[in-house]
């Protein structure tokens, strides 16, 4: 159940920013719930006939130390849509990496993934790159590619979600790209949830969203349902108790469809008391969870599978890690799709909105979630590859490490510390470096060879929480 209506106001204005030149930062702001992406996807669409190349990238909530990462991915999807236009893409490919020059490492090594530019291995992290000058360096690649990017003549628009998530690392990017100049085509578009002024750059053109007025709901609802009699029925059975945020209306109008709540003919349709007494219309989470409850049990732990990865994962891996075929994996991403949880997007499902994930994510209990993740990340740490490695490790903090007791995951922690700072990720670097630690120190004879690097992972993991005499005390232990 996806509508998008009402918003022309907003819709024109942000249309027309970013049809001129002179506005090359953009914000949403608004409320969780009040459909800034939706708005900026709209507009997106609408943009279609001047052929933009577009990227986006998502600051998830499980993601606090994506660090530049969604940033990366934006200019990835940028880039390969912008080589898709090229008669020669492996040519085009060949000036960028020329163009990017000695940061090409470092560019890979923070998660770049376009094609034709991925062939090489990432560079092991060097004593210059475990500190805030790996920001500095991935900065100045990134601004690198942005220059390659203009060279098409064409709208470039990079589309970043949730930007009130994003580190302090990615600033810089951010001053980078509001110094193109008039000239430049470029559009940086940011959705940023509330409405604190601090965290909009002071350059940017600002679209303010506000709650849906009772008439625009009623436009909405009426979209929804199909019957603008019913969409009265909602507006009469909300009274004053509705937020006026889009998300809300949906889940609430996809709720009572499902409780067959409508009774009476025609215009007078009313919704019946006795069919909604479950639904709490000021307890949306709690509605996402009911329907969620009513799945049948693989087609749930799928759900719960892809809200534990994050805002968007690979079917075909969230199969293997569930023993699943790829035709029982379809299948129940189907279900998915049908409940309005989520939606398939090729060989990738998708959340909806960040509170459908996180709702998932309570309906099973503790301990199954930790056992769910826990044997996720152990399908992904015994595959030969390590493209998702990182996830691997991150499931594996879901899961506990109280009674982890693995030299070989405690070095594997430690390693990925140090590539996840490598790509500007310091947070979780951070959390890696102490999950190393603390498995560390539970070993009965840990082995000399990575002590080393466990230790020093440690310490840079004090020192960036700031926590100077834990950290002066991991560094004595160096010596």
């Amino acid at each position: 159940m996806t509508v998008f209506s009402g918003r022309q106001q907003e819709r024109q204005f942000l249309r027309a920013a970013l049809e001129r030149r002179a506005s090359g930062l953009l914000v949403v702001r608004g409320p969780s719930g009040v459909g800034k992406t939706a708005l900026i996807e709209q507009v997106l669409q609408d943009l279609t006939p001047a052929a933009p190349i577009i990227g986006r990238g998502k600051y998830a909530d499980q993601s606090s130390g994506a660090g530049l990462r969604p940033i990366v991915d934006a200019l990835s999807q940028a880039v390969d849509a912008a080589l898709d236009r090229l008669y020669d893409p492996a040519s085009g490919a060949a000036s960028l990496r020329d163009l990017v020059g000695v940061q090409y490492g470092t560019l890979l090594a923070a998660g770049f993934t376009a094609a034709g530019l991925t062939g090489e291995a990432a560079p092991p992290a060097t004593v210059a790159l475990l500190s805030h000058e790996g920001t500095v360096r991935l900065v100045d690649a990134l601004v690198r590619v942005l220059q390659w990017l203009e060279g098409f003549a064409l709208p470039v628009v990079l589309f970043v979600d949730d930007w009130h998530r994003a580190p302090n690392e990615a600033v810089g990017f951010v001053h980078a790209c509001s110094q193109r100049g008039e000239a430049s085509l470029l559009k940086l578009v940011l959705a940023i949830r509330g409405t604190d002024a601090t965290a909009c750059p002071a350059t940017a053109s600002i679209v303010e969203l506000e709650p849906l007025s009772p008439p625009q709901q009623f436009e909405l609802l009426a979209d929804l349902l199909d019957e603008p009699a019913r969409a009265h029925a909602v507006m009469s059975w909300l009274g004053e108790h509705s937020s006026g945020l889009p998300f809300d209306l949906c889940q609430i109008a996809l709720a009572l469809n499902r409780a067959q709540a409508f009774v009476g003919l025609g215009t007078s349709q009313r919704v019946d008391p006795a069919r909604v007494t479950s639904i709490d219309n000021r307890n949306i989470d709690n509605i996402i969870i009911q329907r969620a409850q009513t799945l049948l049990p693989e087609v749930l732990r799928l759900g719960v599978a892809a809200a534990l990865w994050g805002d968007r994962a690979p079917l075909d891996i969230l199969g293997r890690c569930l023993a699943q075929s790829r035709v029982s994996v379809r299948a129940a991403a189907e279900a998915l799709q049908t409940n309005s949880l989520l939606r398939i997007d090729g060989e990738e499902i998708v959340f909806l909105h960040d509170r459908v994930r996180t709702s998932l994510l309570q309906v099973l209990d503790n301990t199954e979630l930790r056992s769910l993740a826990h044997a996720m990340s152990d399908v992904l740490l015994s595959e030969p590859s390590i493209a998702h490695r990182q996830t691997a490790l991150r499931l594996k903090l879901v899961g506990g490490l109280d009674e982890v007791r693995d030299a070989w995951l405690s070095a594997l922690f430690a390693a990925d510390a140090a590539s996840a700072r490598l790509a500007a990720q310091f947070d979780l670097a951070a959390d890696f470096g102490e999950a190393a630690w603390s498995i560390y120190q539970r070993l009965a004879n840990p082995k000399a060879s990575y002590r080393l690097a466990v230790l020093r992972e440690a310490c840079f993991a004090a020192a960036h929480r700031r926590q100077p005499q834990v950290a002066r005390e991991r560094c004595v232990r160096i010596r």
